[in-house]
C-alpha cells in the first residue's frame, strides 16, 4: 500500500502521470461475410485505426445484430441496412457510414433449365404455383419478391435448403453469396437464373443491401476517425475491385476455411466489391429500405456526414 502511494505521489510530483489508454475499438461482423466486411478488414490492415487496439466480434444472426446495436455494444457494425434502420428508429445510436454490399449478391438458383433471369423465373413459378425458397430466414432480399402476385415463398435456414434440394422438395431458391456458389458446387443440376439486381432496372449492381455503420457517439466524438474509415474503405475497394485473390486474402482464416477457396473465388465473381459513402448513396438506400422494410421514415441523423 505504502509503495503504491509513494509511486503515485512521485508520478504527480514529476509530472509523469499518464492518461489511461483509449478503450479498444470493437467491430461486430458476420463470420461468413465476404465483400461486406473485406473493405473494413482491408482498411484495418493498412493502418486505419492507427494506434488504437481493435477487437473483432461476430454477431450470430439478424436478431442478435439488432440486439447488439440497440444495447449500444460495439463501435463499428457490419450488417444489413434494414437492421440498422430498424434499430435507429428505436433509438439506437447507429449512423450509417457506407454501403458495401449490393442486391447483385442475392442469386436466384433453379433446377429448371428454362428461365434465364430472375424476372422470368418468378413469373414461371407464380404461373405454376411453385414455391421459391428464401434463404436464410429473414433475408432482406425477400422484400424484392414478396409482392409478386401468386408467388409462394418458403423461408428457411441454409442447412434446410441443402437438405430440401437433396430430397427434391425444393427446386428454386433465392440465396446470397457465398452460399449460392457453395450450393451450385454441390448440386450439379442447379443453375443460376440471374439475381435480385435484375429486378432493379438502371442499376448495374442493384440496390444497397448491407454496409458499415458506426456508433453515433464515435461519429460525434471523433468524426475524423469515422471519415477516415470511409475513405480507407473506398480506396481499398477501388484498388482491389477486380482482384478476387486480394479480397479473399484479407478475410479471416476461419471464413476462408468454412467457405473453401474454390467456392470463395467463384463467389467473388458474382458479388461486386463496391464501397459508396452513405451520404452519396442516400437516395438508393431509402429506395431499398422502402422495398425491404416498408415506407418507414428514416431516423434523423442516420446518414453519416463528416
Amino acid at each position: 500500500m505504502l509503495r503504491w502511494l509513494a509511486a503515485a505521489v512521485m508520478a504527480l510530483w514529476t509530472g509523469t502521470a499518464t492518461a489511461e489508454p483509449p478503450k479498444p475499438l470493437v467491430i461486430y461482423t458476420a463470420t461468413a461475410a465476404t465483400t461486406a466486411q473485406a473493405p473494413v478488414l482491408g482498411a484495418l490492415a493498412e493502418g486505419w485505426a492507427k494506434d488504437r487496439a481493435v477487437e473483432i466480434r461476430a454477431w450470430k444472426d439478424l436478431d442478435d445484430l439488432r440486439g447488439v446495436i440497440l444495447s449500444g455494444r460495439g463501435d463499428v457494425w457490419i450488417g444489413h441496412l434494414d437492421g440498422f434502420a430498424q434499430a435507429a428508429r428505436r433509438g439506437a445510436p447507429v449512423v450509417l457510414l457506407a454501403v458495401t454490399a449490393w442486391s447483385e449478391k442475392f442469386a436466384f438458383l433453379t433446377l429448371d433449365p428454362a428461365p434465364t433471369d430472375g424476372a422470368g423465373l418468378l413469373a414461371a413459378l407464380a404461373a405454376r404455383g411453385e414455391a421459391l425458397a428464401v434463404v436464410p430466414q429473414g433475408s432482406p432480399a425477400q422484400g424484392f419478391v414478396e409482392n409478386v402476385e401468386g408467388l409462394k415463398l418458403r423461408p428457411m435456414p441454409p442447412q434446410q435448403a441443402g437438405l430440401e434440394l437433396s430430397r427434391g422438395s425444393v427446386r428454386h431458391m433465392l440465396v446470397p453469396e457465398p452460399l449460392a456458389s457453395a450450393l451450385l458446387a454441390r448440386f450439379a443440376a442447379l443453375r443460376r437464373a440471374g439475381s435480385v439486381a435484375d429486378l432493379v432496372p438502371g442499376e448495374p449492381h442493384g440496390l444497397p443491401m448491407a454496409g458499415v455503420a458506426v456508433r453515433a457517439g464515435l461519429a460525434a466524438e471523433d468524426p475524423e476517425l469515422a471519415a477516415g474509415l470511409a475513405a480507407a474503405m473506398r480506396a481499398w475497394a477501388v484498388r482491389h475491385a477486380d482482384d478476387p485473390a486480394a479480397i479473399a486474402a484479407t478475410l479471416p482464416t476461419e471464413t476462408r476455411a468454412a467457405i473453401g477457396e474454390a467456392v470463395l473465388s467463384e463467389s467473388l465473381h458474382h458479388d461486386p466489391l463496391l464501397v459508396v459513402d452513405a451520404a452519396e448513396a442516400r437516395d438508393d438506400v431509402i429506395r431499398a429500405l422502402r422495398i425491404i422494410d416498408g415506407p418507414h421514415p428514416v431516423a434523423e441523423g442516420f446518414f453519416f456526414s463528416p
